[in-house]
């Protein structure tokens, strides 16, 4: 999902094509953009959709590492509160600056099936959209869905633990799934917008 709002003709494209100027945007893309500025106010930019700068430096499927001198550039554009939305106008304030929605895009997928399936009636539904689960009411026979955490560092169906969900979200990203050694060292895609590599963290998952 990441991968479609980086096309020149999408409104993110636009936008990050736009050199500051200010775009006309659907509807949705001005909710989905407003939604991503909440949790980046919320985790003290943490999470910043203002990573697209440093993210596309990145090649987590060729195995590229980006150059360090471009980071330490690119890292000078990551700044939430560079985006500025006014209705269905997004404006990006430094013109270098630009967004990257994969953080947030399938769960506002998710979100939105959830919202259009109950709506049409739907009281029971699975949404599996890898990694990020949405439940709508119980299973069919009353009782909850257990959802299970896959084991990163084993095969798919080995969990490590689950949950019984109702009506709600489970979603998890691991450093073992988009990830590639080079020179002896591991990157993963989970970037931290402060230094522009990959996170830090004794977390895997």
């Amino acid at each position: 999902l990441g991968d479609v709002y980086k096309r020149q003709e999408s409104d993110i494209g636009r936008i990050n094509a736009s050199e500051g100027s200010p775009i006309e945007v659907d509807p949705d893309t001005a909710r989905i953009i407003e939604q991503a500025l909440k949790y980046s106010r919320a985790t003290d930019g943490l999470f910043d959709i203002t990573i697209g700068s440093v993210s596309s430096l990145w090649d987590f499927k060729q195995g590229i590492v980006a150059d360090e001198g471009a980071i330490a550039e690119a890292v000078r554009h990551v700044d939430y509160r560079n985006v500025e939305v006014d209705g269905c106008t997004v404006t990006l304030l430094d013109p270098e600056s630009k967004l990257d929605l994969g953080g947030i895009a399938k769960g506002y997928v998710a979100e939105d099936l959830a919202a259009f399936l109950s709506q049409e009636g739907c009281r029971s539904a699975c949404i599996d959209l890898g990694g990020t689960i949405r439940t709508i009411g119980t299973k069919p026979d009353g009782t909850l869905w257990r959802i299970g955490i896959q084991n990163p560092f084993e095969d798919a169906g080995e969990v490590v633990s689950t949950y019984d969900l109702e009506d709600c979200s489970l979603v998890t990203s691991s450093l073992t799934e988009r990830q590639f050694v080079k020179d002896g060292k591991r990157y993963w895609h989970i970037l931290d917008p402060r230094t522009g590599y990959p996170v830090e963290t004794d977390l895997v998952s």
